[in-house]
């Protein structure tokens, strides 16, 4: 069996809200990031989706106030950002970690894998893409396997 390569343990910090007031907490060093809503249930504790995961390869917190200049209407923004904040206003939070920059790639993908975020299409379009130029059946649905 081939060697996997190890994801280190990533140490979290969580922001309750999408807010202005937040970001000079947020590291500015490069990371691994996501946007998440919490559940609306009491029975279910804890309980939250992962909307959206990013990496930073310079600043996690230059990263995070370029999402409020689009949000605010400041910078010119992507139609996935403006579509989440749209959805999820004032229920959206934030959490990041601290990751070496020769990682973040490899966590990111690791992250999207096991969470399978709404607003991360776009990465997995272009996963796809790649895998029909290996096979050369484009049009088909393809996996790291092989066709489905």
């Amino acid at each position: 069996m081939g060697q996997r390569s190890a994801v280190p343990i990533l140490k979290w910090e969580y922001y309750q809200a999408v807010n202005k007031k937040f970001t000079k907490f947020v590291p500015s060093t490069p990371g691994v990031y996501y946007f998440y809503t919490e559940a609306y249930s009491s029975y279910i504790k804890n309980h939250f989706e992962v909307l959206y995961i990013g990496v930073a390869s310079r600043s996690i917190q230059d990263r995070f106030r370029a999402y409020l200049s689009e949000k605010d209407g400041k910078k010119k923004s992507r139609e996935m950002v403006e579509k989440m904040f749209a959805d999820f206003q004032g229920n959206l939070s934030f959490a990041c970690a601290e990751v070496n920059a020769y990682d973040l790639s490899l966590i990111e993908q690791k992250l999207i894998e096991v969470f399978d975020p709404i607003y991360n299409k776009e990465l997995k379009l272009r996963e796809k893409d790649f895998y029909d130029s290996l096979n050369g059946k484009l049009g088909e649905p393809q996996t790291a396997f092989g066709r489905i």
